[in-house]
């Protein structure tokens, strides 16, 4: 309890806004002219492989290097800064990248002598790897080096490094649980307790893991079959124990 008590006071401490001097890219052109705004999601009919978008960020000194940090994508992508290569996540045959766990949300940095002072381009590349359910691009954040690195950080601690945390300490509940109910076996209530901490923590733990477990929809039946047997176990303890 301690432990999770303290967790909540050091996310709660934790900004998630852009720090002053970042950028919040949230419109792009896509390669036929039209305005998107971020995050955006296509419709698999409607997603092209190696589909371009184009943002525009401006630096006012060379003095440091620049970040960019992307808050959320299901897609792998291609960066390039004023027609210079910088960063690649993967490409149409990379694995599926799992929405919620870290590598849903890359950060990289751009070289100095690759930007000027002024507006600066940034055409992203996409690919939707095979199988991948989201097709979905965040919200860009651009500036200086230091605090984007910071704000990425922050934002894994919030919703991958929490989450990661809960997980163990439900399931060290859970083993602690079984090892209560194999030494007693007429307490049934252990066995729930422990069943029911054991797929919460295994839930969370998937969510965080890089790629799917599961090719397609089989994910997302197995992922909702955990989220509903959790609770039905968790409240059939709580309330036999009342």
């Amino acid at each position: 309890m301690l432990l999770l008590t303290l967790a909540a006071v050091l996310l709660a401490g934790c900004s998630l806004a852009p720090p002053a001097g970042v950028d919040r890219l949230d419109r792009a052109q896509a390669a036929d002219g039209q305005s998107i705004t971020l995050p955006h999601s296509w419709k698999e009919s409607e997603f092209i492989q190696g589909t371009r978008v184009d943002m525009t960020f401006g630096v006012a000194a060379l003095a440091e290097p620049t970040a960019v940090y992307v808050a959320r994508t299901g897609l792998t992508f291609r960066a390039s800064v004023n027609g210079r290569f910088v960063e690649e996540t993967g490409d149409a045959y990379s694995p599926t990248v799992n929405i919620a766990s870290y590598r849903s949300a890359p950060s990289f940095r751009v070289p100095i002598e690759f930007l000027h002072v002024g507006p600066n381009t940034l055409p992203l590349e996409l690919f939707a790897p095979a199988g991948s359910r989201y097709r979905q691009l965040g919200i860009l954040y651009v500036g200086a080096a230091e605090p984007v690195e910071k704000l990425a950080f922050r934002r894994w601690l919030a919703f991958h490094a929490g989450p990661m945390a809960m997980g163990v300490i439900l399931f060290a509940i859970g083993l602690v649980s079984l090892g209560l109910w194999s030494g007693r076996r007429d307490q049934d209530l252990f066995m729930l307790l422990a069943c029911g901490s054991l797929l919460w923590a295994v839930q969370i733990l998937l969510y965080q893991w890089p790629t799917p477990l599961l090719p397609g929809r089989h994910w997302g039946v197995f992922t909702m079959a955990l989220y509903v047997w959790w609770p039905v176990l968790l409240g059939v303890f709580f309330l036999r124990l009342a």
